[in-house]
């Protein structure tokens, strides 16, 4: 009976036993397979640092070394171009002064930047570099004119050294802070004034005759910007008259200067760097949206040839340029994004500093949120440009004073140094009409100095412009020679650099604007002008559509490349002494920027991008 039991259940006794012996053996080949797992990994990372340190044949060197100098080629390549096109801009030259020996050095061919100069006492004497920039900076504000600085002087919106001390001799590191200061404010006002030239060209836009009409070369309809202008010369070989029509393109009322009136240069021959043939003076009240006025006949005299017109250019006033004022004008100054980077001296100034560590120098200043606004808009654009909204950067060291609290104090300067390139952030603002901020914006991508836009902010100008000289008269002497209108060939009236030239627009003798050393003027402008002194206000048409623009970005400065391409990759450097291919420094994209009378939407960009170099 108990062996039919055991036989009923030896099925599920031999299930049991097998189960066990099928689990035992699962578990001891689960663990010896883990275990050859990992010993072949081990294997193969051994391998892997078996051949990280196998030496490379001689073919792989040579490759790699082929791969690096043409690396070393193509940068000495954009060195160059970048370079040359930075020296073509002729904002580099040193400022004018009446020391040879301070000239000399400037053309210099060989000296570098923050090279060591063994000079004479005369050439670097406090008072020798205190005229010299005084005169540069008067003639850097009269490059712009009429646009204007805030208070009317540049002293007040630039940064310079007003006091060099009692020293003999200059220290030469300090003089090359003085001189990027100088080339850097050059290069930043350069847009603005190749901007207030092309707008004030007219272009001729007259229509082709149908077939079978002869072109009338002296009747032309021409625009700018802002007018459409119609001139017709009657009786070109009896007694020549010039008249015509002006319009007004926007939809908003428009002045036509200080005085009720308009001066339009007009060349009748190819001699554009000559004073213009005439000058017509267009007058009468403010022209509406689309509105136009007459131009009464007016008799030419003393010209020549009556052929055609060549060049037709609106001379503007304080009432009528685009860009009214220079709010401000910030060097070392960060965008929002990049507030907090740490900036760096440039290479001559850190051994300068590094020699001379027990030498006290004056500590930058607390950041402050942004100066006072002198048109009560919000700190964040007109005066400081940093502060309420978004407070970008903070402006360390003075603006003025002496060579201690200037450039000790602002010796820290740049978001990125290289062998190449020294990379200074700036910021500027200004006002302007508010039509032709994107085309102001699209002046500072195109400049050829590579100032990168970071960031914009625009808001309406709530302000009201400064009043200026009252003027008399504008008229185009007989004689060969115009005068006194200053040769700025978008400008009338003073530069606004006050000093020592007198009173705002009463300049004496009327001897006219120098052309600037580096800037000159496309062609010479300008006319007899007689002033009165006395300010008065400006037309409130003046002060209508106008915005406040601050625009943030980064100056790019070049080394001097005197060495051809092929030099520079002569000799390939041993790794880690090689120079860093330098980048665009704060590639990221503009912040969106405030409209003005909306919260958040950006304004339009510019339609048209920066010049790249050469690849």
């Amino acid at each position: 009976m108990k062996n039919d039991k055991l036989m009923k259940l030896h099925t599920w006794i031999i299930f049991g036993v097998a189960l066990l012996f099928t689990g035992i053996a699962f578990l001891v080949m689960f663990f010896m397979s883990t275990g050859n797992i990992k010993a072949k990994q081990d294997a193969i990372n051994k391998q892997k640092d078996d051949l990280k340190a196998t030496p490379k044949t001689k073919g792989e060197i040579a490759m790699l070394e082929e791969q690096r100098g043409k690396l070393e080629t193509q940068r000495g390549v954009l060195w160059l171009d970048n370079y040359e096109r930075q020296a073509e801009a002729k904002v580099f030259d040193w400022p004018p002064s009446a020391d040879r020996n301070f000239n000399a050095l400037g053309t210099n061919p060989k000296l570098k930047f923050g090279d060591p100069i063994l000079v004479n006492e005369s050439e670097l004497a406090p008072q020798t570099l205190l005229k010299a920039f005084d005169e540069g900076y008067k003639r850097m504000a009269r490059d712009i004119a009429p646009a204007r600085f805030t208070s009317g002087d540049w002293k007040s919106t630039l940064r310079y050294v007003s006091n060099w001390g009692t020293r003999t001799t200059v220290e030469v590191p300090w003089m090359w802070m003085a001189l990027e200061d100088y080339w850097v404010q050059r290069a930043i006002l350069l847009p603005i004034k190749q901007f207030i030239d092309d707008a004030s060209l007219f272009a001729d836009v007259t229509p082709k005759p149908e077939k079978g009409v002869e072109d009338n070369p002296l009747n032309r309809t021409f625009r700018n910007r802002a007018w459409e202008l119609k001139l017709e010369v009657g009786d070109p070989q009896g007694k020549p008259t010039i008249r015509g029509s002006l319009r007004n393109l926007s939809p908003r009322l428009r002045t036509l200067g200080v005085e009720k009136q308009m001066a339009v240069k007009i060349w009748f021959k190819d001699r554009l760097n000559e004073e213009p043939d005439f000058l017509l003076m267009v007058r009468g009240e403010n022209v509406g949206g689309s509105g136009l006025i007459d131009i009464p006949p007016e008799s030419v005299k003393n010209v020549a040839e009556l052929n055609k017109f060549f060049r037709v250019q609106q001379l503007f006033d304080e009432a009528t340029v685009p860009v009214r004022l220079i709010n401000t004008l910030e060097l070392n100054m960060l965008d929002h994004k990049n507030r907090a980077a740490t900036l760096e001296m440039a290479a001559h100034i850190q051994k300068w500093v590094d020699e001379n560590a027990a030498v006290a120098t004056p500590a930058a200043s607390e950041p402050t949120g942004g100066m006072s606004s002198p048109s009560g808009m919000p700190t964040g654009l007109s005066g400081g440009l940093g502060g309420a909204s978004g407070d970008p950067g903070s402006v360390p060291g003075a603006k003025s004073g002496s060579w201690q609290t200037v450039l000790q104090g602002n010796k820290a300067r740049y978001v990125k140094r290289t062998t190449d390139v020294r990379r200074m952030p700036i910021a500027i603002s200004v006002v302007v009409e508010t039509d032709a901020a994107n085309e102001l914006l699209v002046a500072f991508a195109n400049s050829p100095l590579r100032y990168q836009i970071t960031q914009t902010l625009w808001q309406r100008y709530n302000g009201t412009l400064p009043g200026v000289a009252s003027r008399t008269s504008l008229t185009l002497p007989t004689t060969s020679g115009l005068g006194g209108m200053p040769s700025s060939p978008g400008g009338m009236g003073p530069g606004g650099d006050g000093g020592d030239d007198g009173p705002m627009g009463s300049r004496p003798g009327g001897a006219g604007m120098p052309p600037s050393a580096g800037m000159p003027p496309p062609g010479a402008a300008g006319s007899g002008l007689t002033a009165t002194v006395g300010i008065n206000p400006l037309p409130s048409e003046a002060n209508a559509g106008l915005s406040e623009l601050a625009i943030y970005g980064v100056l790019s400065l070049y080394e001097k490349a005197d060495k051809p391409p092929e030099a520079a990759a002569a000799t390939p450097t041993t790794e880690g002494t090689a120079p860093t291919p330098s980048a665009p420094a704060l590639a990221s994209p503009p912040a969106p920027a405030t409209a003005p009378d909306q919260p958040n939407p950006a304004p339009t960009p510019p339609t048209a991008p920066p010049a790249e170099p050469k690849k």
